[in-house]
């Protein structure tokens, strides 16, 4: 991506969360050094007897200078201030108390001398990135530039966009709904034009659409199960089994409709955001109705779901995230620490849940919920899309692509190379990562 160190690194705005707060204090305080701040008295060293009979008192972190983006529709940059503010005075005593906690030492010798100063990088040559070709017919070859200049350490990779695709190259629309790539071809799902295929070996594009038997144009997702394409809709779930097309529009007494999908434990599961709608297995033979998670609960207007081992975690658009562990199952709402009830994304890793939404990113680690947002370095608010890769993961939002290993956000934007910054869906496939917009289709390359 167009960009050099210095610009890509401006984009890493500051991460003021528990963790980072609580690293500070512990190297203030951890070297020993006297400090005076006005207002408060002489900080006594560890281990004194002025320490032990009152500890020091903490000097407030200045507030960071930020940048706000464009508030989104019909939410002023003051009501977003306001709602970042909130959660600020929220999470104060959750500091406070890991403060508290927070056993200080003085830092070894090897550990508080200066870091090296590590050599310049050098750019890699541009590459067409795997059996994907970035020169074949249809894919446009974008001039590559690392985008992403941090130390591999950081687990943050080189970015370059490798290929964009818009109408003219062979989409029947610009607006991406949905992603699938496998070794031999890309699915993409588009709002108001059906679904598209891109052969790598062909190098070309064939579109798919109502008039050719899809259900309806408009997209929810795509996935291939077995030896079949299922595509999700919003009239029905449209099966190709390589001869035809086919719909189901109701399976027992789930409406499939804009349903999307995961493959786990050989079955697929089916997933319907609808008020009648539902959880639904498929072996291929039979479908097994998996909505009801007790007496009168029956689960519905399912956005995203994923597993991590037999592990299941559930978003919903109105009644926030679902926890399937074993047999018990666990509900999380505003109450319980997250951002918003209307969840959009979701992903997993291990123990950690990544919820995506209109009022940021929530992330469980343990036992709390902890809240990103603009102020911690996220591009924008409304969080679309959630693609977990590794010890990163990929955040697409209403104003940018962001990647975040836990501490910082590293953002990717047109200026970048993207077609668009409104960013709708992800799919990661070996090097990969393929990038929807609200106008166009990217290909990005990562390397470490």
């Amino acid at each position: 991506m167009a960009g050099e160190m210095a610009e890509t690194t401006k984009n890493r705005a500051p991460r003021v969360g528990l963790r980072g707060v609580c690293c500070v204090v512990a190297l203030l305080l951890g070297g020993c050094v006297a400090a005076t701040a006005p207002g408060t008295r002489e900080a006594a060293a560890p281990g004194s007897p002025a320490a032990m009979a009152s500890p020091a008192p903490v000097t407030p972190l200045p507030r960071p200078e930020l940048r706000m983006p464009p508030a989104p529709q019909g939410r002023s940059e003051e009501e977003l201030w306001r709602a970042a503010e909130a959660r600020a005075v929220a999470l104060e005593p959750l500091v406070r108390e890991d403060l508290a906690k927070l056993q200080v030492a003085a830092l070894p010798a090897e550990v508080a001398a200066p870091a090296p100063v590590p050599p310049p990088r050098t750019e890699r040559p541009a590459s067409s990135g795997g059996k994907p070709s970035a020169t074949a017919p249809g894919a446009p070859a974008v001039a590559s530039a690392s985008a992403a200049s941090l130390a591999p350490a950081a687990g943050i990779p080189n970015v370059d966009v490798v290929a964009r695709y818009q109408v003219q190259d062979g989409l029947p629309s610009n607006r991406i709904t949905a992603i699938y790539v496998d070794d031999d071809d890309a699915w993409v799902g588009t709002a108001d034009a059906g679904i598209a295929r891109y052969n790598f070996a062909e190098g070309n594009w064939l579109v798919i659409q109502a008039a050719d038997g899809l259900a309806s144009d408009r997209v929810s997702d795509v996935v291939r199960f077995g030896d079949r394409i299922y595509v999700g809709t919003q009239e029905g779930l449209s099966i190709w089994d390589g001869a035809s097309w086919r719909t189901v529009e109701k399976e027992g007494k789930v409406k499939l409709v804009n349903t999307i999908f995961r493959i786990h434990k050989n079955e697929l599961w089916v997933a319907a955001r609808t008020m009648h709608g539902g959880l639904l297995t498929f072996d291929g033979e039979t479908w097994k109705d998996r909505s009801t998670i007790r007496k009168g609960g029956v689960l519905n207007n399912i956005a995203d779901f994923r597993f991590s081992g037999d592990e299941l975690w559930i978003g919903t658009t109105n009644r926030g995230v679902y926890h399937l562990a074993g047999t018990e199952w666990q509900s999380y709402t505003v109450a319980d620490g997250i951002a918003s009830n209307f969840v959009y994304t979701l992903g997993v890793r291990g123990t950690t849940c990544y919820l995506g939404g209109c009022c940021g990113l929530s992330v469980r680690e343990g036992d709390e919920w902890r809240i990103y947002d603009i102020g911690e370095g996220l591009p924008h608010s409304t969080v679309n899309a959630i693609q977990v890769d590794g010890n990163v993961v990929w955040l697409g939002s209403k104003k940018g692509l962001a990647v975040f290993d836990g501490l910082d956000f590293v953002t990717f934007y047109t200026t970048d190379g993207l077609t668009d910054d409104r960013i709708t869906s992800l799919f990661i496939h070996r090097n990969q990562v393929w990038v929807g917009t609200a106008d166009g289709l990217n290909r990005l390359e990562k390397s470490y």
